[in-house]
């Protein structure tokens, strides 16, 4: 995925410097065990927008302490999903996960499936969760997210997905929401022009190659010059 074209000291020159960080949006998803497939379903597709999502079933390693990795997931998130069911309501971990998200000020953005939300979230309102379609309640989550000043993070995370793009099919279903963006920063251009050097996938694209266009004409003055010459070198190898 990597352009071979430059020396590293041009790397080193041209791609490194300024080099930025981008953001991340830590999502932890509350929920009966009952409803792990549910949950799985609304990771895969949140993942997709280049969020990190954290499932106690998934992500706690074999022999850890699942109660420590839980409490620490919950204190490093950003937001909190609790998947309000039946059986969520009877799960004595799932009331103390979200008392504790609550405790820790997080944005809380409560899945309605069964009940509404109660105790502690009983103020909040919920985003509907139709089993049949979570892509719709999905994008009402990222929709929430922007309203409350996660558009920047947001952008840097499907900045973080388009840079792992392994193949072309896969750029372009994230460049889709990429262009859903209409303000991005000085830094998050340059970091675009980063990304692009360094994989192809991306610059080749069938939606890369158009969208790299524009942003090199209409924000060229914002674009770093070492850095535009290095992608101007490699922009057409393969």
């Amino acid at each position: 995925m990597t352009s071979t074209n430059l020396t590293e000291e041009e790397k080193k020159k041209h791609i490194s410097v300024d080099e930025y960080e981008l953001g991340k949006i830590l999502v932890f998803v509350s929920y009966s065990n009952d409803d792990k497939i549910l949950a799985g379903r609304i990771k895969l597709i949140l993942e997709g927008y280049g969020l990190s999502v954290f499932l106690a079933h998934d992500d706690i390693p074999p022999l850890c302490d699942w109660q420590m990795e839980i409490s620490k997931n919950l204190k490093k998130c950003d937001v909190f999903l609790p998947i309000l069911t039946h059986s969520f309501c009877e799960s004595e971990w799932c009331d103390q996960e979200t008392g504790m998200a609550f405790a820790l000020d997080k944005l809380i953005v409560p899945l309605k499936v069964d009940i509404a939300p109660y105790g502690f979230i009983n103020k909040i309102q919920a985003c509907k969760l139709d089993v049949d379609r979570p892509k719709r309640t999905c994008h009402k989550i990222i929709e929430v997210l922007k309203a409350n000043q996660f558009s920047d993070r947001l952008f840097d995370c499907l900045l973080r997905d388009l840079e792992s793009a392994p193949t072309f099919d896969y750029a372009n279903k994230t460049l889709e929401q990429i262009s859903e963006y209409e303000k991005i920063n000085k830094k998050q251009i340059n970091q675009i022009i980063r990304i692009a050097i360094r994989n192809n996938q991306f610059r080749l694209s069938r939606k890369g190659i158009p969208f790299l266009a524009s942003i090199t004409k209409n924000h060229s003055s914002k674009i770093n010059p070492f850095l535009l010459k290095a992608y101007n070198k490699v922009k057409d190898d393969f």
